[in-house]
């Protein structure tokens, strides 16, 4: 039978146009951008294009739906060009820390203390990122990305998620770049003001926290998204196909060793 892919209701429409709306604000419109992008990912999915066909029947190549290479090695060199500007931005933010005040003052402004210590977590957690999304992409079928650029799932027909995801490693980059200039130009235009974290505590946490915490959300969030939907895919589709393998190949060895005995019974007589 063809498989249904649940669709959102119109009354909840409007809930997830505000969720898309939020998720091309906070991934500064990269997300609408990628979504072009996890369309063409559809056609790893062929019960969009034969609906009676059983999901993870057959392997799917990029050859077999009409594509010349494969669209996760292009995303995934993407994602690879980004970890050199993340592990520069880390390591300079890191050392914009540890670096003594260049202007003879006890220590950095707070506020550029601040934005650097943003810079240096938004550039770990987007390595972070980056390299679950490369291990789970290549330890992922084919026909499971489309599975997802398609909606499957709990998903219930949604892409955007799925668009979110992919944008995250490019906006987080974006991200931990503008707050280590800003980290710069603050440092720069308050040479002279040695204000002190210690006075200024619930504000600086606050600088820290609320970008780094979301980003850390988000973080959390697409790895269980990611791990969740995997587990299903493999116990609703492949563990189901191996073990009706198994008992069929039970049944067709019960059939034989039958066959077997009543072909004795009948050469003994």
């Amino acid at each position: 039978m063809a498989e249904l892919t649940n669709k959102p209701t119109l009354h909840h429409g409007w809930i997830f146009k505000a969720f898309w709306f939020g998720a091309c604000i906070l991934t500064l419109g990269y997300a609408s951008k990628y979504h072009q992008r996890i369309v063409k990912w559809r056609a790893y999915d062929l019960s969009n294009k034969y609906p009676e066909r059983k999901a993870y029947s057959s392997y799917i190549s990029s050859k077999d739906v009409g594509f010349k290479s494969s669209e996760r090695a292009k995303q995934q060199k993407e994602w690879d060009r980004l970890i050199m500007p993340l592990s520069v931005i880390t390591a300079t933010s890191a050392a914009a820390l540890a670096i003594p005040s260049p202007f003879d003052t006890p220590n950095l402004n707070w506020v550029a203390t601040a934005l650097y210590v943003v810079a240096f977590g938004l550039s770990l957690e987007g390595l972070v990122l980056i390299m679950y999304l490369t291990v789970f992409g290549a330890g992922s079928d084919p026909e499971m990305i489309g599975r997802l650029a398609s909606g499957k799932g709990f998903l219930v027909g949604m892409s955007g998620p799925v668009a979110f995801v992919t944008a995250l490693p490019t906006a987080i980059t974006t991200y931990s770049s503008l707050f280590l200039l800003t980290g710069l130009l603050v440092m720069t235009i308050v040479a002279d003001d040695a204000s002190d974290i210690k006075d200024h505590v619930r504000a600086f946490q606050t600088i820290v926290l609320v970008p780094v915490g979301l980003m850390l959300v988000c973080l959390l969030g697409t790895v269980t998204g990611c791990e969740w939907f995997a587990h299903r895919e493999r116990h609703k589709f492949k563990y189901e196909r191996d073990e009706e393998k198994h008992v069929a190949g039970t049944h067709v060895a019960k059939h034989q060793a039958i066959n077997h005995l009543e072909q004795r019974r009948a050469e003994t007589m």
